[in-house]
């Protein structure tokens, strides 16, 4: 017994000391200006309290018995029930997931091409050609909702992002589903994908990129139910598709 337990801590602490050096990096980045720690600094967004809470809660849950305890949530009955059941995975999973991302959406604008993408959607002029279908859609929304000032167009396209981020739930809950037969199986998968740092370009992200996010999740995961036999390859390719 003692044995496999010594054997356990051997695993363990390397990933320990390599998840808790990534949170150093991320909690560093949340503070320092500029684009000094770009990639990392996904937390320089969130009001200053978040910015200190999640790295805590990180640290807690990776040296502290409390990891253990949500693992055993997410791998025991009743994380694994929250999956088995259609209406929580496809209803109420993605729309917590969606109040979640608008609770936590982005206030700062000026990303990427964020700026640009609203000043010119306001003008309704045309951007790039490679987003230009994602482009288009927000263009359509804004135009049916009345064209109104710049603000508005930069509440279109975070909205845009917010549902993107509920419907991406969805789809990892679907992927779970397909993927993973055994229930704690599921649930640490669905868990892996609704952890990502990606998920932040969900929380009202002013760009073009969050639909792009989901359809590549379906397509990464049509690919892998094909190659397991679960689905055809068409799937994927229709997701690959719709990415495009």
């Amino acid at each position: 017994m003692s044995g496999s337990v010594l054997h356990q801590d051997r695993i363990l602490l390397p990933l320990r000391l390599g998840l808790s050096a990534l949170l150093l990096l991320e909690a560093a980045a949340a503070w320092l200006p500029g684009p000094a720690l770009w990639g990392f600094n996904h937390l320089a967004w969130l009001p200053a309290p978040w910015r200190i809470l999640v790295p805590l809660a990180g640290f807690a849950a990776v040296w502290t018995p409390v990891g253990r305890w949500l693992g055993g949530i997410l791998a025991g009955g009743r994380g694994a029930a929250f999956l088995e059941r259609r209406a929580l995975a496809y209803g109420v999973a993605p729309a917590l997931g969606g109040l979640v991302f608008f609770l936590l959406q982005d206030r700062v604008h000026l990303l990427g091409d964020g700026a640009t993408l609203a000043d010119n959607l306001a003008k309704g002029v045309i951007f790039h050609g490679f987003d230009f279908m994602t482009y288009f859609l927000y263009a359509q929304a804004f135009q049916w909702l009345g064209a109104g000032p710049e603000s508005q167009a930069y509440s279109v396209m975070a909205w845009g992002s917010i549902l993107s981020g509920a419907v991406y739930v969805g789809a990892a809950a679907w992927a779970a589903r397909r993927l993973e037969c055994r229930p704690a199986g599921r649930s640490l998968l669905f868990g892996l994908l609704v952890s990502a740092p990606i998920l932040q370009i969900f929380m009202g992200y002013a760009e073009v990129y969050a639909p792009l996010a989901v359809a590549l999740m379906a397509f990464a995961a049509c690919l892998c139910l094909d190659a397991e036999g679960k689905a055809p390859l068409w799937w994927a390719g229709a997701a690959w598709a719709v990415a495009l």
